[in-house]
């Protein structure tokens, strides 16, 4: 009666196989699904960011050669003095700040949040490419 004892062993094996497929199919889910967490918070940050930039609450300085070659949102500089004090110099929005765009690209932002939120909670479902940032 050597047979069931033979079957017996491949039954055990192709079960032990199954279950370690089912715990490596559980730990890639779990991997895809923080991935694409962790992509929704970048989203997110990015999306507040520009919401802050839009309601004038933060400016950004584009840079170049270490000289500003481009402003978003108005600020003021303090520069110290040798004799102890401080000059305050304005700096206002150079004329290339475009709103429009920055409000493009907010809700561009926003969607790409909101899409890999959805991929982080069904993580076994495909996720579509991103679309093009909006010019």
């Amino acid at each position: 009666m050597p047979v069931p004892r033979v079957r017996f062993t491949v039954r055990r094996l192709m079960i032990a196989v199954a279950i370690v497929a089912l715990i490596l199919g559980a730990e890639l889910t779990r991997r895809r699904s923080a991935q694409f967490r962790l992509l929704a918070r970048s989203y997110a940050s990015a999306a507040e960011f520009d919401g802050l930039i839009l309601e004038g609450g933060t400016t950004t300085f584009r840079l170049e050669d270490g000289q500003i070659r481009e402003v978003h949102g108005s600020s003021s500089i303090r520069i110290p003095t040798d004799e102890g004090g401080l000059v305050e110099s304005a700096i206002d929005p150079t004329p290339g700040y475009d709103e429009d765009r920055l409000r493009r690209r907010a809700e561009y932002h926003d969607f790409l949040r909101r899409k890999y939120d959805r991929a982080a909670r069904y993580p076994w479902l495909p996720v579509a490419p991103d679309p093009p940032e909006p010019e």
